[in-house]
């Protein structure tokens, strides 16, 4: 294949899925910044905790849940 056919074929298929993933992440963006500020104006705080393994990711949770941590949850994100 070709550089241009290459390139052609990136933009028809990349561009409308690059413009529809956008559009997802800012509907998702808003509810999740929306959630923040509703627990953040009802006295909570926002605290991530990015560990190693799963056995400090147990420890976590259990501190934050034995602290009267509320919506304690684990993200398997990464960056």
């Amino acid at each position: 294949m070709t550089a241009t056919a290459t390139a052609a074929a990136v933009a028809i298929v990349g561009l409308p899925a690059a413009a529809i993933g956008v559009l997802l992440a800012r509907r998702v963006h808003q509810h999740h910044k929306d959630y923040y500020a509703d627990q953040i104006a009802k006295g909570g705080i926002l605290l991530w905790v990015r560990v190693s393994d799963k056995k400090r990711e147990k420890l976590a949770v259990d501190i934050l849940k034995g602290h009267s941590g509320k919506d304690v949850h684990v993200h398997d994100w990464s960056i």
